[in-house]
């Protein structure tokens, strides 16, 4: 019979082995410089596509496209929402936050701004999110290029959702400017937390960057500026949902807020390939093969809607720490 002290040694040890086997780091880390994110944007391909499917490298086949570069607009592409619903307050959040349209703005010329505005102190805390016009999407590689708001106060998010239990997030806390968060929420209650802090851009606050997550059947694979940075592989999504941005406050430790003075997000650019489950895709013809990423971001605007095949999971992922208490996740779990 095993001792006390081996059964213990023997658990924890066993415990270590599946934190690591969630969350696969490497040795990559994410780049520093914009220019490197603008040389990068300008000259790869992420994959092809064939008249029926794009094939991302690293993540698979997706039946559908949208790329939208937001300094060629000044009103909302049709594919995008934004929700003007209240969340609550609770015992992890002392105000409770409304999303504005008002607080989303647009001009041609100039990236999208999602503004927290400064100084309040009453409810509901006047904030902001987008969501797609469609709540179907099951699996996706979306992509964000921001500039975070150097003005503490409050979470930016670039995230799925279907629920509380299906859900699958990048979040950056404006009073952390030295981490970026990274997240499978928890499927079941008794399934152990799934969320990561990884080493932030150094100008995460003065230039843009490209944060991605590509949300596989096999899990979900985080990248910044094109560096694979963390893969989860437990608790991940199984259920469509929408994609959503926002940047929002509800005066709780976990978002440092309300801020002051207004907090601004600035949005360059979002792009996303993904699968829906209501789009019937079996009587797609293929056809000859095109680049994607060169002819979609030139134009400011592209949405297509093709056939699809499955995905599947890349290998690899960085130095990470694991963040947040089951108190954080009672209050977290309120903010879409």
């Amino acid at each position: 019979m095993l001792s006390f002290e081996t059964f213990l040694q023997l658990f924890l040890l066993t415990t270590i082995a599946a934190v690591i086997a969630d969350a696969t780091p490497s040795n990559s880390r994410p780049s520093a410089s914009d220019n490197s994110l603008d040389a990068r944007s300008a000259t790869d391909v992420d994959g092809t596509f064939d008249g029926c499917h794009y094939q991302v490298e690293g993540a698979g086949a997706f039946s559908n496209h949208f790329s939208f570069d937001f300094t060629t607009m000044d009103t909302l592409p049709d594919e995008f929402i934004a929700s003007t619903y209240e969340v609550g307050s609770g015992p992890y959040a002392p105000y409770a936050h409304i999303f504005n349209p008002d607080n989303i703005v647009l001009g041609t010329g100039q990236p999208m701004q999602m503004i927290v505005p400064g100084g309040q102190t009453a409810d509901p805390l006047d904030t902001c999110q987008l969501v797609t016009r469609y709540d179907d999407i099951l699996y996706a590689s979306v992509r964000t290029v921001a500039q975070v708001s150097p003005v503490n106060g409050t979470v930016h998010g670039f995230f799925m959702y279907m629920n509380d239990t299906q859900e699958t997030d990048i979040e950056i806390r404006t009073g952390d400017p030295g981490h970026v968060h990274f997240t499978n929420q928890q499927t079941h209650p008794g399934n152990g937390e799934t969320t990561y802090a990884v080493a932030a851009p150094s100008t995460m606050t003065s230039a843009f960057h490209e944060y991605r997550y590509d949300w596989l059947s096999t899990g979900t694979n985080f990248y910044i500026d094109g560096v694979l940075t963390l893969t989860i592989t437990r608790n991940n999504p199984s259920s469509p949902g929408w994609l959503m941005w926002n940047s929002w406050s509800n005066g709780y430790a976990w978002t440092y807020g309300p801020p002051l003075q207004d907090n601004i997000l600035l949005i360059r650019s979002v792009e996303a390939y993904f699968n829906r489950s209501s789009v019937d895709t079996s009587n797609c013809e293929p056809s000859a093969a095109t680049s994607i990423r060169a002819t979609s971001t030139s134009a400011g605007a592209r949405v297509t809607t093709n056939a699809a095949a499955v995905s599947s999971r890349p290998t690899s992922a960085a130095d990470i720490e694991t963040t947040k208490t089951d108190a954080d996740y009672d209050y977290y779990w309120d903010c879409t």
